[in-house]
């Protein structure tokens, strides 16, 4: 969106609810392989003001549901170092079609299926684990990601 000012206010509010099913097979000590199932729903409200105009954009509410298999394979490398592989189907499910904004329609852009791979590397400690991945989407959504996490076990 572009801003017409400083002041134009465009907030999103974001409510999702969502499951992950997955099952543990151990093919050794130091391997295991978790075949999965996520199911979510997520709801968006838009309120935008912009003050150029000094209106309020009457924003419709809209929601979608993602439905996606995944695999992950991983190995413990040693020294609490474990090793992770990721493959999965990303399926985004539009329960609106359109949306109204200021009683004019537009029809909400859709993302159809795509797949997610990437590799992990994590270090467990006592109350931390670190992580460093990198992803690949290929599909209707295509590109890399990546990140750097801390997480801290308590």
């Amino acid at each position: 969106t572009d801003y017409a000012t400083l002041s134009d206010d465009h907030t999103n509010v974001w409510f999702g609810i969502a499951g992950d099913i997955a099952y543990e097979l151990e093919l050794d000590n130091t391997f295991k392989i978790y075949p999965n199932l996520y199911i979510g729903y997520t709801w968006t409200k838009n309120q935008t003001q912009n003050e150029l105009y000094s209106e309020n954009l009457k924003n419709h509410t809209f929601g979608f549901f993602e439905i996606s298999p995944a695999l992950s394979a991983v190995k413990h490398i040693g020294s609490n170092w474990f090793g992770t592989l990721n493959i999965k189907y990303v399926n985004v499910l539009n329960a609106d079609k359109n949306i109204k904004i200021n009683d004019t329609t537009f029809e909400l852009p859709t993302i159809n299926g795509y797949t997610e791979y990437g590799l992990a590397l994590e270090k467990h400690t006592e109350n931390f684990v670190f992580r460093a991945n990198i992803n690949r989407h290929d599909g209707d959504l295509s590109g890399w990601a990546g990140g750097l996490n801390i997480k801290y076990v308590f």
